[in-house]
């Protein structure tokens, strides 16, 4: 217990001090995550208002109808960016370290260029599909917006990543989680005001300006902050022969988000395939609430996921088991506070959306202590990926998403939005664990948020 109590205050200590005459990574971490953090709660705060009003608007029925599209239209953007996103944070982070402002100018162009054609590519196909085999999820909705919001959505994820890359987190945070839900306010009360019915394809047009529009701010904000370099041909073909680089790289990474949407939005689709639109609904409010538990911890983890790459250049492991030790410990104590929250105030939480949305008080306590459980084994994908690990990571990854998509066909029809939840962290749980393992034997890094304990340590490090 005195250890414990010494390396909780030598923690703190670090997250104040200074590392070689700059910042240390503890106190980046405490200053920028407090940064996205409290964008993320301003954002959700506008979730919240907005699925309210939505709720109250629309019905549980045809709020379900616009969460499965909304679902849908995700997991599109998230493929039609192929993966250029997620490696975004690689590449930006070392063409920005090492001063190659020209290739980190052709790499923004570029990665821009194949998110909105891979995404436009990818909405179309879908849309497509489901329509001539005379599906009526799209009925309520247009195809300009689904298109239009796919893509915004998927260049939203670009630059906030990107700029979280060139360590401009207020314009990423803000930009991600608070400047898109405002434009959309904006744009559904314009509408309401000029005499339009409050429709989910209503909804959907307020997210396509928000996306959009935030989108296109990180997007000047981007360049802006980019140093430019010499532009010439040589300098061009250079960059046109990385392009292969990239995009394999990117296409192995993408497995990762590809992934946790699998994990977010299985359950969602599955309910919308063997239940009623209200349970989707109800589910969905469910998870939004306990969404709050992983706020802190990814905020941290978004922040600081570029010095993963700059310690592991330097091939410092000292340092790498600092950042991960930080991040998951200033992300585990808010989240263990919520979650008391949540067990003794969550019907009335739930209530506040309507009377029928306390039925999702389940749901969201499984919920929640998945989050709880998954956070405690630290950030060891994020570490993985950002240390050239992204290959075996993208095969668990892919092994647990099919785990993932079998246990929710098999619980969803019988157990419903219990089942939905119970799925998922079947799923999650033994995932985080693997990970965990293999980042402590590849890097001798163990990713929990506090020390292992000793015989647990001993045996791993036999192993490794």
């Amino acid at each position: 217990m005195p250890n414990r109590s010494a390396a909780l205050v030598s923690r703190l200590g670090h997250l104040l001090g200074d590392r070689d005459g700059r910042p240390a990574d503890g106190r980046f971490l405490l200053l920028r995550g407090v940064v996205d953090f409290s964008a993320r709660i301003a954002g959700v705060a506008l979730i919240l208002v907005w699925t309210l009003i939505l709720v109250r608007l629309l019905g549980p029925d045809d709020y379900g109808r616009y969460v499965y599209v909304l679902s849908i239209t995700f997991f599109v953007s998230l493929i039609g960016g192929l993966g250029l996103p997620t490696v975004s944070s690689y590449y930006v982070a070392r063409y920005r370290r090492t001063r190659r402002g020209t290739r980190l100018h052709a790499f923004l162009i570029v990665a821009t260029t194949l998110t909105i054609t891979g995404t436009l590519l990818g909405a179309s196909g879908i849309w497509l599909v489901v329509t001539l085999a005379g599906g009526t999820t799209f009925k309520p909705f247009d195809l300009v917006a689904v298109l239009a919001f796919s893509v915004g959505a998927a260049l939203v994820q670009l630059y906030a990543l990107t700029n979280r890359a060139l360590e401009r987190t207020t314009v990423a945070a803000y930009g991600e989680q608070v400047l898109q839900r405002v434009f959309a306010f904006v744009c559904i009360g314009l509408l309401l005001l000029l005499g339009f019915s409050a429709t989910p394809n209503l909804a959907l047009y307020g997210n396509v300006i928000g996306a959009l529009g935030a989108a296109a701010v990180m997007m000047a904000a981007a360049f802006h902050r980019a140093e430019r370099g010499p532009v010439n041909a040589l300098a061009a073909r250079r960059c046109a022969r990385l392009v292969p680089r990239w995009m394999g790289r990117a296409m192995v990474m993408m497995v990762t988000p590809v992934f946790f949407l699998v994990l977010s939005e299985t359950d969602i689709l599955m309910l919308g395939a063997f239940a009623t639109p209200a349970a989707v609904g109800i589910y969905h409010v469910a998870r939004r609430i306990s969404g709050f538990m992983s706020f802190f911890y990814t905020a941290v983890v978004a922040v600081g996921l570029h010095r993963f790459v700059s310690a592991h250049m330097d091939q410092d492991t000292r340092r790498l088991r600092s950042l991960v030790r930080t991040m998951g410990f200033l992300g585990l104590v808010p989240a263990a506070g919520l979650w008391l929250v949540f067990l003794f105030f969550g019907p009335w939480l739930l209530g506040i959306f309507g009377p029928e949305m306390t039925a999702g008080q389940g749901v969201l306590m499984i919920m929640a202590t998945t989050f709880l459980l998954e956070m405690a084994m630290g950030p060891a994908t994020e570490l993985l990926m950002m240390t050239g690990h992204e290959q075996p990571v993208s095969r668990i990854n892919m092994i647990f998403a099919v785990v993932n998509v079998a246990l929710n066909a098999a619980l969803v029809p019988v157990f419903g939005m219990e089942g939905a939840a119970i799925a998922t962290a079947l799923a999650v749980l033994p995932w985080k664990a693997t990970l965990m393992v293999f980042a402590w034997r590849k890097l001798g890094v163990a990713t929990t948020a506090f020390p292992l304990p000793g015989p647990v340590a001993r045996r791993l490090g036999a192993e490794a």
